[in-house]
């Protein structure tokens, strides 16, 4: 219950694909994925999100 309402008040989450979308479901919106995802190198991502 505590993880749930630190996700709820947190200003900014850092999460990876591994975390579960029921999990990112108590994550504030608007949520912005900027990790790393299979088949996306470097010189794909703009350089702004690197």
């Amino acid at each position: 219950l505590k993880g749930v309402k630190a996700l709820q008040n947190a200003d900014v989450v850092l999460y990876d694909a591994l975390v579960s979308n029921e999990l990112l479901e108590y994550v504030p919106k608007p949520k912005k994925f900027v990790g790393k995802r299979k088949g996306v190198t470097r010189t794909n991502k703009p350089k702004s999100m690197i």
